[in-house]
């Protein structure tokens, strides 16, 4: 079976075209496609002689075969993604551990200059308790977060600090999902003193140590993070923390709900489906303020959440329409063939044939 140049550039196209609408599972849907391309083509435009039937017995392996080797992988690949966002919240906490075992308290939140300027960030002083002594190494403490010798290590960062299933813009290289909530009665003060753990009167497992959340636009160097919300505003019953993982609903419009995980002081990992209000918030962050932060949950609030954002997803847009546009000129072609001609008395009796019997008047 013979094809044109024109025929492979559109197939190399419609695979790469594939792989922009479907992602992980494109190639097989290609390929599952392609041979129903191929059978269409085998069929119409070659009798059943050896070759053609080993082509299409092969298209034939792909079409039934494929289905069944298609697993559903947007869950597996949501449950792994989750998983490694849970593992990275648990380096951190193990990491915060060593660090309050080796200093005797929390790294402060924001490192300041002599003239109270915000210079680093807690991340920063984690490094060497991550595993990550090179990069600590080569950040420059004489210069700001922002400065030019300590911006080129945005992009430099540790996978530990981004969780995989967290929204935000892929040409922003730097940015951190993991954040902690600063302010007077939190383990992360905001006057320049360090957190210890012996002040936790509410106990370790009812204290946060830090948050996920989701585009936070906070650079993983940046000292910044969640100032401590007052629980008296009117739109402290409403769920304001967004957190790394969304119910991705729809296939060219996406819409992202909240739930997240979070860490807590004993080094434990919870998972909210729902959201955590302010005052959930509030109570999970002061430790020794008394307030009851539910038995099942480590927050007394988990309610749904209305939709945090909604976007086009232009990758499948521009994907799924060069996919349909190559898919029907491939089927095009494979239709336009001929029906294949069946051989004729006198094309069976070739001239010369001496061994043939003459044709019966």
């Amino acid at each position: 079976m013979q094809f044109r140049l024109s025929t492979v550039f559109l197939v190399f196209v419609f695979m790469a075209a594939a792989v922009g609408a479907f992602e992980e599972w494109g190639l097989l849907i290609a390929m599952w496609l392609l041979a129903l391309l191929i059978t269409i083509r085998v069929v119409r435009t070659r009798p059943f002689d050896n070759e053609s039937l080993g082509c299409l017995l092969l298209a034939l392996c792909f079409l039934f075969g494929v289905p069944l080797l298609l697993p559903k992988f947007c869950r597996a690949r949501e449950a792994v993604r989750r998983s490694t966002c849970c593992n990275n919240l648990k380096q951190i906490a193990l990491a915060l551990h060593e660090y309050h075992n080796t200093y005797g308290c929390l790294p402060p939140t924001v490192v300041r200059d002599s003239q109270g300027r915000p210079m680093h960030s807690w991340r920063v002083l984690l490094l060497p308790f991550l595993e990550h002594k090179p990069i600590y190494d080569r950040y420059d403490f004489n210069e700001p977060w922002d400065g030019p010798k300590n911006r080129a290590l945005l992009s430099k960062m540790p996978y530990v600090y981004r969780c995989p299933s967290a929204g935000g813009p892929d040409d922003a290289p730097g940015l951190t999902n993991y954040l902690v909530v600063t302010g007077p009665g939190t383990l992360w003060p905001d006057d320049g003193s360090c957190g210890r753990f012996a002040n936790c009167k509410d106990g370790l497992s009812r204290t946060l140590l830090v948050l996920e959340c989701a585009s936070s636009d906070v650079y993983w160097t940046e000292p910044r993070d969640l100032p401590l919300p007052e629980p008296d505003r009117p739109e402290a019953s409403v769920a304001q923390v967004p957190s790394g993982h969304g119910d991705q609903t729809g296939y060219f419009v996406v819409e992202r709900h909240a739930g997240g995980h979070l860490a807590l002081a004993d080094g434990s990992v919870r998972y909210s489906p729902g959201g955590l209000s302010l005052y959930g918030l509030c109570a999970l962050a002061c430790h020794s303020d008394g307030l009851p932060v539910g038995n099942f949950f480590p927050f007394e609030e988990c309610m749904q959440l209305p939709v945090l954002e909604r976007y086009v997803h232009w990758g499948h847009v521009v994907g799924f329409s060069l996919f349909a546009t190559t898919f029907l000129i491939l089927f095009w072609k494979a239709l336009r063939g001929p029906l294949p001609k069946r051989p004729t008395q006198a094309a069976a009796h070739r001239p010369g044939d001496t061994n043939g019997e003459a044709a019966a008047p």
